[in-house]
């Protein structure tokens, strides 16, 4: 969520409408500053949801700043890449890394269709004054309380560094979400598996824990019945959501009800994404015949374009 508003604010200060890169994050990135203010109010604010819940309070927001400035940079965006430099990318069984390294090819292929109708060299892309300042903002002022800006650059010099740097945008302010928010319920609901605040200390290093210590240190029912209503009302699909495959028996929107493309080439762009897709919708319900637990947290259909919860 914080990550993804920096992109916004950015999209919304530096680049006309007409761009090109506007039109290509606009449906990924529009609900992101409202859907933020409200968490503001009403979860993250000193008196609201989380601090109530979680053991550590507001100062769990401390913690959350900490990790940002130690280990957030913008290689950790690159799905790829990250996971194969923490040697992560052939875990047998690991159902959302195979999924989304899927889907990190399939916006990466329409990406790079896009963004070639209009910079046919990398020139093109070093002399646009306005994707240059997007992207310098992000660095310098989005991130600018991070370390280095957390990596990020503060210009793109070819087209393949613009390529993955809008599939990296892309993917995280979609695809990334819906892996974590919608698996939300799933795993919260049982207090023992992730508990939202423990009565007792962890245990020390090597100490027995028996059942009874867990029991005394699970939350008290009023508390882990506030952690499930939460993680079920933000696992939940909203109204108007918009997803990156319409589905005409669940009367869903797709992605051309969202993009502010016109031009038959760019829209040429999008049905060539959504045929990608739905190649990989097939082949993840494929091999979900064979699971005991299907997952089934990035079927397109069931993928959403952007945040709005």
């Amino acid at each position: 969520h914080l990550v993804t508003e920096v992109f916004a604010v950015a999209m919304f200060r530096c680049l006309p409408k007409q761009h090109p890169l506007f039109k290509l994050l606009y449906p990924h990135l529009l609900g992101i500053i409202a859907i933020n203010t409200q968490g503001r109010m009403f979860l993250s604010d000193e008196h609201g949801i989380i601090p109530l819940l979680m053991s550590a309070g507001d100062h769990m927001f401390k913690l959350v700043g900490n990790f940002l400035e130690n280990s957030f940079t913008f290689e950790s965006l690159i799905i790829p890449s990250h996971c194969e430099k923490k040697g992560i990318n052939n875990i047998p069984g690991y159902y959302y890394l195979d999924d989304a390294l899927d889907w990190w090819d399939a916006i990466e292929s329409y990406v790079s269709r896009y963004l070639s109708l209009f910079y046919k060299t990398d020139v093109l892309v070093q002399g646009d004054e306005e994707l240059q300042r997007f992207v310098n903002e992000i660095a310098t002022i989005g991130f600018q309380t991070l370390p280095n800006n957390a990596g990020f650059p503060v210009s793109l010099d070819s087209l393949q560094d613009l390529i993955t740097y809008c599939t990296a945008i892309l993917f995280n302010s979609s695809v990334f979400h819906t892996a974590v928010n919608f698996s939300q319920f799933k795993y919260l609901a049982f207090q023992p598996n992730s508990p939202c605040s423990m009565i007792l200390k962890p245990p020390r290093q090597d100490e027995m824990v028996t059942y009874e210590r867990i029991m005394k240190s699970l939350p008290l029912v009023d508390m882990a019945k506030v952690q499930m209503e939460t993680a079920h009302a933000l696992s939940v699909f909203g109204p108007n959501e918009c997803f990156y495959l319409p589905s005409h028996s669940e009367k869903t929107r797709g992605l051309m009800s969202e993009t502010t493309m016109v031009h038959p080439e760019e829209l040429e762009c999008i049905e060539y994404f959504q045929g990608l897709l739905r190649k990989l919708e097939e082949k993840i319900r494929l091999r979900n015949k064979s699971l005991n637990s299907p997952y089934e947290f990035l079927l397109p259909s069931r993928s959403p374009v952007k945040i709005e919860i």
